[in-house]
């Protein structure tokens, strides 16, 4: 993709190719309905080719658990749904072969966990663990029968140490270093079958994809994101799904604020919340029109906390923090002080430029603020000097 130099990869097979599978070294496994596999370099040169008895499919790079020093050293593949064969590409002429009980049925997905062990989901419904220690190898570790009817694909998440097998109309998700702990089943009621589940990069999120051709997708880990001042505490409960509580006051019930994104960056002051995420904020008013005898804003927590508006800054924000008055937010080695309300209509008389916001550091200086924090009456900042 850095150059869009296209390397036409010809004279492999005189069939379909119908698997394919990248190392990270560069090198291109490929299957083909002629019974061959290939293996190629970034430039499209031949480096090894071998002969297999069936059709192969799901072709995969791995390190086997007595060797994780060099990668693509072992490939290994499915042929004719029955059999795993595992090369290593030292001496493809003697691959191990790895057949399973009848009672299983065919072999549908397989993944290799980070610990060298393979994770096989078979037709029947079984989810089955096999070493590749040389000690071992092939010896099943765990056996299980996951699904009632069938089991149609098992994806691995690695942040996670998970692992989610998906059949008849739902989910399974084991933790990889217990596999008989399942931590979790999603049933899809409305669903007669489910075919396909995977998870998001980060662990975040997983998906489903049904038999009816749609896509559910489900929160599996939210982010840890929460900030507090005083007596109030805000905590990501949802994707876009704030709550706020007061800790001492259980008499007035916490409130729930559904966010215009999924924020990333969370401040509280006395009297507003700040969602953040990218260069862009949305505050909030959590106080309401609650005030002292006196008439001065008063701390409490509105039934129903009213958005004020949004604000941009010039790049992506590493940090907020609130007084009564003012948000002191970081990027980019700067930091903007700017009252809270100013752009949201309810700026006050009286109010000078150069008290509704300040950058520093202050022109001519070439410090990078590096953190911060804000006061009642000071704001403190730390710097790369």
């Amino acid at each position: 993709h850095r150059t869009s130099k296209r390397v036409p990869v010809l004279g492999k097979h005189n069939k379909r190719i119908v698997t394919a599978a990248w190392g990270l070294t560069n090198m291109l496994a490929l299957g083909s309905e002629d019974r061959t596999v290939s293996l190629s370099n970034i430039d499209g040169d031949t480096l090894k080719t071998f002969q297999v008895n069936s059709d192969p499919s799901a072709l995969q790079f791995a390190q086997v658990a007595s060797d994780r020093s060099t990668p693509d050293t072992t490939l290994s593949l499915i042929v004719g749904k029955r059999m795993l064969l595992i090369y290593n590409l030292q001496e493809p002429d003697d691959p191990i072969k790895l057949a399973f009980e009848p009672m299983y049925g065919n072999i549908v997905a397989y993944e290799w966990n980070t610990d060298g062990y393979i994770l096989v989901g078979f037709s029947a419904g079984y989810l089955v663990c096999i070493s590749t220690n040389p000690r071992e190898l092939g010896q099943e570790l765990f056996q299980i029968k996951n699904h009632h009817i069938r089991l149609s694909y098992l994806a691995i998440c690695t942040v996670l140490s998970k692992v989610a097998t998906c059949g008849d109309n739902n989910v399974k998700i084991h933790e990889l270093k217990n596999l008989s702990d399942v931590t979790a089943v999603i049933t899809l009621s409305d669903e007669s079958g489910v075919d396909r589940v995977g998870w998001s990069e980060d662990g975040q999120l997983v998906c489903v994809a049904t038999n009816t051709g749609s896509a559910v997708v489900y929160v599996s880990r939210l982010a840890r994101l929460y900030a507090s001042h005083g007596n109030i505490v805000a905590i990501l409960t949802s994707l876009s799904h704030l709550t706020v509580f007061l800790v001492k006051d259980k008499t007035i019930p916490a409130v729930h604020i559904s966010t215009e994104v999924e924020p990333s960056l969370l401040a509280v002051g006395p009297y507003h919340l700040v969602v953040g995420m990218n260069n862009r904020t949305w505050i909030y008013d959590l106080n309401g029109d609650a005030t002292t005898p006196s008439g001065e804003p008063m701390q409490s927590l509105s039934s129903s906390p009213q958005l004020l508006g949004d604000r941009e800054y010039m790049a992506n924000l590493t940090g907020i923090c609130l007084n009564a008055e003012y948000t002191a937010a970081s990027f980019a080695g700067k930091l903007h002080l700017h009252l809270t309300e100013s752009g949201t209509g309810r700026k006050s008389a009286g109010i000078t430029e150069e008290k509704e916001m300040r950058v520093f550091p202050d022109s001519g200086e070439t410090m990078n603020i590096t953190c911060h924090a804000i006061t009642t009456d000071f704001l403190v900042y730390a710097s790369d000097l």
